[in-house]
């Protein structure tokens, strides 16, 4: 027994061919005038319907070819040599390609449709329902279309394309105002019925497995009273597919018409002609919110339709995706600018406003990366002595407003606040933008710290009952930099060598006696215009080489510069072993400067050296600690 099928061609959802057929079937636009359509012309060992008018040019003459299969199945080939077969799943047949598909299946081309199904298919048990072809694109990739679009419009009618681009102008203003979620649900509700003029449009919102009405507008009385429900079958399709779907009810199909009720499920909606819904979708492609509406079948046609005034037109079904299309795009900025927003603010907790405001546009920036950076790490001295005395809730006031003022040199010089360690502050520069001038920056910062002392002292001098004090260290080199943690929270910042380095050197600051100490690869950046002196080369641990250091003079002119090329002199002869000498030059310094530690850490050396001669002299000092 051979295999047969039905085929059923509708246009703008009226009935114009219905026939079953065993045998090869030939789909096509006429051939010539006087070819009949929708008449069954035998056509070799098959037959031929013509389903489409000379001027229809989205059909071709030969177009479309059925073969039936065993197991309720067809065979469709595309013998047409320009156009594409559009099946209503949103797959398509190439040209000179072929697929062998289960019954029943749709085709549609614009405001034709094709349905195949098998004779013993209860037909019209409910209207027919159509959907454009492809599935409604995400927000931020319209430009996998727009290209076929403006070839569309460039060959499109002028009157036509004028319209289409008038309604775009409407539709684009009344949406670019909207600054939240709310505004674009009321504005796309009022926009399905001011501007495709459908009855009621509405904006449908998921809720688990469910459905809330977030705006309903409506030219009929009554509508909004909570009456109004949607059709679930819809609205499944919409959300199965994430395509735009549109059904006719009310009106004639093959001589059986149908109530409200098969489309709608329900009686509240009596008398509706036509219904359309589009999804609407989220970055990531998600349906998020439904934009629906319906035309009411009265007395007389509304006059006002985009195409059929009774029911859904598909051009009409294509402004509705259009509008959904918009309102999706405007959801998507509103959810980038807050994400954009509190990216900020996280951002400006570790960099100045407008590093922050480039890191939220630019997160790869963030990205794990080696680079070059100077770290610098501060820290507060006598902390565990001083917070002993004064109490845990002075210790918070106390290095809180230290780590503030600290904290405001670091972005003055448009550093990176990394952590805060306990009593200890950590900054870096060089990253995530690069900056050629790193180490003067870090350089300055330290110094801009040191000059913050008396005014943070003056303010916690009767609670402490001593100046407040500072130890910073700066290195400069190749670290790990990138983001490490969780989206909710994360630590920005460097690791390797260069970080434990730098940690190392202001820790050196306490067994050296020095405020600020850098080293020499943060020395080798600076340049003019900074007073350094070298004090030493140091061992310090887990770091396998000597490491030389110099420290950043927090006091300048003509004093200070005499001291550094006294102290330095000093060093010389100590490295030469000329040890009286250098006892000579440093007790001439101390004379002057008693306080100047480095020279006091010195003159022990040398000390040390002259009361055991036969001790091994070795140049780097053995820091006795972190």
């Amino acid at each position: 027994m051979s295999q047969r099928f039905t085929i059923r061609v509708y246009h703008r959802q009226q009935l114009d061919f219905s026939g079953e057929f065993d045998v090869p079937v030939e789909l096509g636009r006429q051939r010539r005038p006087d070819e009949r359509p929708f008449v069954q012309q035998r056509d070799g060992q098959g037959w031929r319907v013509s389903i489409a008018r000379l001027d229809e040019l989205m059909i071709s003459r030969r177009h479309i070819r059925l073969d039936p299969l065993p197991g309720n199945r067809v065979r469709i080939t595309n013998v047409s040599d320009r156009n594409t077969i559009f099946l209503e799943d949103g797959g398509v047949i190439a040209s000179h390609q072929s697929s062998d598909l289960p019954l029943p299946l749709g085709m549609v081309f614009d405001e034709k449709s094709i349905r195949l199904e098998s004779p013993d298919t209860e037909i019209f048990d409910e209207p027919e329902m159509h959907s454009l072809a492809q599935a409604t694109i995400n927000p931020g990739k319209f430009d996998t279309v727009l290209p076929s679009a403006a070839h569309a419009m460039r060959s499109a009618p002028k009157d036509v394309a004028e319209a289409f681009v008038g309604w775009l102008s409407a539709v684009t203003g009344m949406l670019q105002t909207s600054s939240n979620s709310r505004e674009f649900f009321t504005r796309a509700a009022k926009g399905l019925v001011e501007l495709i003029f459908l009855d009621t449009g509405a904006v449908l919102l998921r809720d688990g497995a469910s459905w809330t009405i977030a705006e309903l507008t409506s030219t009929r009385p009554g509508v909004e009273n909570g009456t109004w429900k949607p059709s679930n079958r819809i609205l499944a399709n919409v959300l199965q597919h994430k395509r735009t779907f549109w059904q006719v009810t009310g009106q004639s199909f093959g001589g059986q018409a149908f109530s409200s009720e098969s489309l709608m499920g329900t009686a509240s909606l009596g008398g509706v002609q036509a219904v359309v819904a589009s999804p609407v979708l989220s970055l990531a492609g998600e349906v998020v919110a439904v934009l629906y509406g319906d035309r009411h079948c009265g007395p007389e046609p509304a006059g006002n339709g985009l195409g059929n005034e009774s029911g859904i037109s598909r051009l009409e079904a294509m402004l509705v995706e259009t509008l959904a299309s918009s309102v999706a795009a405007g959801l998507a900025r509103i959810e980038q600018e807050r994400k954009t927003l509190a990216a900020q603010v996280r951002f400006e907790q570790f960099f100045t406003r407008e590093l922050a405001g480039q890191l939220a546009v630019e997160p790869d920036l963030l990205r794990g990366r080696d680079t070059d950076v100077t770290i610098l790490f501060c820290d507060i001295r006598g902390f565990s002595r001083i917070s002993e005395r004064i109490g845990p809730a002075a210790t918070v006031e106390w290095v809180g407003d230290v780590l503030n003022a600290l904290s405001n040199c670091v972005m003055v010089h448009q550093g990176a606040l990394i952590d805060y360690i306990g009593d200890e502050l950590m900054a870096m520069w060089g990253a995530p933008a690069r900056q050629t001038d790193q180490a003067q920056r870090a350089c300055q910062t330290a110094l801009d710290m040191w000059a913050s002392l008396p005014e943070i002292s003056a303010r916690w001098q009767a609670t402490l009952g001593e100046p407040t004090r500072l130890g910073i260290g700066i290195n400069t080199g190749v670290a790990r930099v990138g983001k490490t943690g969780s989206d909710v929270k994360f630590k920005y910042g460097p690791v390797g060598n260069t970080v434990n380095l730098a940690s190392r050197v202001q820790g050196a600051t306490k067994h050296l006696r020095a405020n600020v100490l850098i080293t020499a690869a943060t020395r080798a950046r600076l340049g003019a215009g900074y007073l350094t002196r070298q004090i030493c080369r140091v061992n310090v641990v887990n770091i396998s080489e000597a490491v030389e250091l110099h420290e950043l003079m927090t006091e300048t002119g003509t004093a200070a510069e005499a001291l550094c090329r006294q102290y330095e002199s000093a060093l010389h002869e100590f490295h030469q072993q000329n040890f009286r000498q250098a006892a000579k030059i440093l007790g001439s310094i101390l004379e002057d400067s008693p306080n100047d530690g480095p020279s006091v850490v010195l003159l022990s050396r040398v000390a040390d050296q002259l009361l055991n001669p036969t001790r091994e002299f070795k140049p780097a000092w053995e820091l006795p600690g972190k």
